[in-house]
C-alpha cells in the first residue's frame, strides 16, 4: 500500500503515537508505491509501529530494537476494518449533541480515537481496526456544571462490520443522595459504581459529589454495586450499596468506619514520609480489589486508610527509591 503514514514510537508514552483526529503524527514517514518504508534515528528498546491510511484501518505492531536500533522485517497489513456508530440520549429520551465518545484499545489512552456527536446525537467511527475496544461518553452531569460524569461499554469490532453502541440515559434507575463517613458529609469526592460484574466495563459508573456532599448517578437495573470513593483530601474508601426498584430512589452512601493505622520506616528505623499505602482484600476478583483503599503517609511516617469494610487486608507500602514492602493478613 502506497502513501500509507508509518510512525514508530517507544512504548510506554502518555500519547504515544496516536492521532486523536490529527492529520499525521510528528516524524511520520510514508510509504513508497511498493509499500516500502524506512524509520530512522530510533533507540533500542521496545516500540510500537503504526500505519494509517485514509482507505484502511489502522494496524500496529509491538517490535524491539537490538542495540544497533535496527529491523527491517517489520510487516504493517491494513485492511478496510469495520465501524462503530450509535446515538446518545438524554434522561428524556432526546439526543444529545455534542458529548464526547472515546474508543480506546486495551487499557492505554495512546491507543485510543475520540469524535464527538452531531446535533441529532449520532457519532461514528469508521475504519476501525478488528478487536476489543472500551467506549466512553460524557454524561449531561458536565453540562449542568457539575464534574463530567462517564459512561462505559464494550465492544468487538470486526472488519466490514457495523457495530452499534447507544449511550441510552431514558432506561435506568436515578439514584441521588448524600455520600457520608459516619455523619460528615463528603464534598467533592470522586465516586465509581460497579454493578454487577466488573470485569464488563458496561457495568461502572461515574459520578461525584457536590459541595454539599449530595451526588446523582444513572444506574441500569435495581441490585447489588461496589462504590469506591476518592475525596479530595486523598483519603477515600469503598463500600456496598443495593439499588432498589423505581425509577427516582433515594440513597444514602455511608463508608465503612473501619480503619487500619500505621507506620513506614526504613531500614534505620526512621519514618518515612510521603509514602503510599494501599489497604487490598486479599481476594482474586476485581470486585473484591474494589475495596481496596489508599493513604499516603505524613512527616512522621504515620499513616490512616479509613473507610474500609471488614475482612483480611493485605496492606503495601511503596515510594520511589525503596523496595515496596508487604504485609498480608491483616484483620479488620
Amino acid at each position: 500500500v502506497g502513501g500509507a503514514g508509518v510512525t514508530v514510537r517507544p512504548t510506554g508514552g502518555f500519547m504515544g503515537a496516536a492521532n486523536f483526529g490529527m492529520d499525521e503524527a510528528p516524524g511520520t514517514v510514508f510509504t513508497t508505491a511498493d509499500g516500502r518504508f524506512r524509520v530512522e534515528g530510533l533507540e533500542p528498546g521496545r516500540h510500537v509501529a503504526r500505519a494509517t491510511h485514509t482507505d484502511h484501518a489502522e494496524a500496529s505492531v509491538d517490535l524491539t530494537l537490538e542495540s544497533d536500533g535496527s529491523r527491517d522485517d517489520v510487516e504493517l497489513t491494513l485492511d478496510v476494518g469495520g465501524t462503530v456508530e450509535g446515538t446518545v440520549r438524554n434522561r428524556r429520551g432526546e439526543p444529545v449533541a455534542d458529548v464526547g465518545i472515546g474508543l480506546i484499545a486495551g487499557m492505554a489512552i495512546d491507543s485510543g480515537k475520540g469524535t464527538q456527536t452531531g446535533p441529532d446525537g449520532r457519532y461514528r467511527f469508521e475504519r476501525v481496526a478488528a478487536g476489543t475496544y472500551r467506549m466512553m461518553a460524557q454524561t449531561d452531569a458536565a453540562s449542568r456544571g457539575k464534574r463530567a460524569a462517564m459512561n462505559m461499554k464494550s465492544v468487538t469490532v470486526t472488519s466490514g462490520t457495523t457495530s452499534v453502541v447507544d449511550f441510552d440515559e431514558s432506561a435506568g434507575i436515578t439514584v441521588r443522595g448524600t455520600l457520608r463517613r459516619g455523619r460528615d458529609p463528603i464534598p467533592g469526592a470522586s465516586m465509581m459504581w460497579v454493578c454487577g460484574d466488573a470485569s464488563d466495563l458496561s457495568n461502572m459508573r461515574n459520578a461525584s459529589s457536590d459541595d454539599s456532599g449530595r451526588f446523582e448517578i444513572r444506574i441500569e437495573e435495581p441490585g447489588a454495586c461496589q462504590v469506591r470513593v476518592s475525596a479530595r483530601d486523598a483519603s477515600g474508601g469503598a463500600t456496598r450499596v443495593v439499588v432498589p426498584e423505581g425509577e427516582d430512589v433515594e440513597l444514602d452512601v455511608e463508608l465503612p468506619a473501619g480503619a487500619i493505622v500505621g507506620s513506614v520506616r526504613d531500614e534505620n528505623g526512621d519514618p518515612v514520609d510521603a509514602a503510599g499505602v494501599q489497604a487490598m482484600p486479599e481476594g482474586t476478583t476485581l470486585t473484591d480489589m474494589m475495596m481496596s483503599g489508599g493513604a499516603e503517609t505524613d512527616a512522621g511516617g504515620s499513616f490512616r486508610v479509613e473507610g474500609l469494610p471488614p475482612g483480611t487486608y493485605r496492606v503495601v507500602a511503596s515510594k520511589d527509591g525503596f523496595a515496596p514492602s508487604a504485609r498480608p493478613g491483616v484483620v479488620l
